[in-house]
């Protein structure tokens, strides 16, 4: 090829570097594994047992083992205090967990929380995150393929080959929050059970401080960094925004609150009105 065939192109690619329209990522970068939930197959009543689920949480009675009269057997979701359907030789109960032998229940059962919008790592495997739309939304899981754990900074998986840090090692009656291991990003509210010896573990809420902001372990809350003079969102809170000053030739920050039914637009730099869906509107 006629080395002046190159040029064109070579100052094309530069360009387009230069314009940020070219972009690149380490190659131990890969997306994670989206956690569905898979059609569940109805158990029959086949004559030996007196039960059977209808799926991960509800359950029939078999009074009839006639397919043809199968719909005609009393189904009932299962209670709240006992929400999974599991199986087992003699039928089917409703018990407190899922069923860890039922692929189906098992892949969809997640007991995250989220409790903001954004991604968020999970708190007993640096191999899960999630995807939450809103605080107390039902979360979207992802699972990072074996050697690669979430990064936030990439929210995709990178490669690791260490172990997954504990995230909740002991009560500290001196703390409330305690940092996230590995990610200063996030924080964690670890819940016990005190009156148990030793305490055990309850849960393990994960929150997020948003863009620019980390979360100071001394201080025990998020600290936000002011990139300039301005009015900046709080990503991790809809409702709240930074508004950033210089004092005495440093830059420091308010956090302000948006008042009630109202959001912090980022574009317009200021608090505006929750707009609420329209009924029949899925979009």
């Amino acid at each position: 090829m006629n080395p002046s065939a190159l040029l064109p192109i070579f100052v094309l690619f530069s360009a387009a570097l230069k314009a940020g329209c070219y972009t690149t990522q380490p190659h131990d970068i890969v997306p994670g594994m989206l956690r569905g939930k898979d059609p569940y197959s109805e158990k029959k009543c086949d004559g030996t047992r007196s039960t059977a689920c209808t799926d991960c949480s509800a359950i029939k009675i078999c009074i009839s083992s006639d397919e043809t009269k199968d719909a005609d057997n009393p189904r009932q979701a299962c209670p709240a205090s006992a929400p999974h359907c599991a199986m087992s030789q003699t039928g089917a109960v409703c018990q407190k967990t899922p069923d860890s032998s039922i692929e189906e229940c098992s892949a969809a059962s997640s007991d995250f929380t989220c409790t903001g919008p954004g991604f968020y790592p999970d708190s007993s495997s640096c191999q899960q995150y999630h995807d939450c739309s809103d605080a107390s939304a039902e979360p979207v899981t992802y699972y990072c393929p074996d050697g690669t754990r979430f990064s936030s900074k990439f929210i995709a998986c990178e490669q690791y080959t260490g172990s997954c840090p504990k995230v909740c090692n002991q009560t500290n009656s001196e703390t409330i929050f305690t940092a996230f291991p590995g990610d200063s990003q996030y924080y964690t509210y670890c819940q016990f059970d005190t009156t148990l010896t030793p305490p055990k573990l309850v849960n393990a809420y994960v929150f997020a401080c948003g863009e620019e902001a980390t979360f100071d372990a001394k201080l025990g809350k998020c600290v936000f960094k002011c990139p300039k003079v301005g009015l900046f969102a709080n990503t991790a809170n809809p409702k709240r925004y930074f508004s950033c000053i210089s004092l005495s030739g440093k830059l420091t920050y308010l956090e302000m609150a948006c008042g009630a039914k109202m959001t912090f637009d980022a574009k317009a730099k200021k608090c505006v009105a929750i707009i609420p869906p329209k009924e029949g509107n899925d979009n």
